[in-house]
């Protein structure tokens, strides 16, 4: 699925749809599941996409989601993309066809669902290095 997102064709378009169309319970599962799974949304935040608000829908659908994603060793890589490495949207973005980007509210609703949590992840030993660079 992540080479076919990486495509410019049909093909990454119906794989664009499809993650959309996933419910809650499979996106975490997709994000949290082994670095294979995890790989395929880091690879759809890393895409342009001709959808104009893909990465938008996408991005809002994992807020919910950050806290169990953020504990996952394969996860944590979907919300450091999605918070350091997607470009915030500016006025006038959202026509321009391709664009990766999100709007700075959906950032800072995934930081405040961490900050709800960050005692719990700094009592995890692994948890100081959520954040840390690959």
């Amino acid at each position: 699925m992540s080479a076919v997102l990486k495509t410019k064709s049909s093909p990454a378009k119906a794989a664009q749809t499809l993650l959309l169309n996933v419910d809650q319970d499979q996106l975490r599962t997709l994000a949290t599941k082994s670095d294979a799974t995890a790989s395929v949304l880091t690879t759809a935040l890393a895409e342009p996409s001709l959808n104009i608000v893909f990465h938008k829908i996408l991005a809002s659908k994992l807020v919910p989601l950050a806290p169990d994603v953020i504990r996952s060793p394969c996860g944590k890589h979907v919300v450091r993309d999605l918070v350091l490495n997607m470009p915030t949207a500016r006025r006038g973005d959202e026509k321009s066809g391709g664009s990766r980007n999100i709007p700075f509210h959906v950032k800072e609703a995934v930081m405040a669902q961490l900050a709800a949590v960050s005692a719990d992840l700094e009592k995890d030993p692994s948890g100081s290095g959520r954040w840390v660079a690959p």
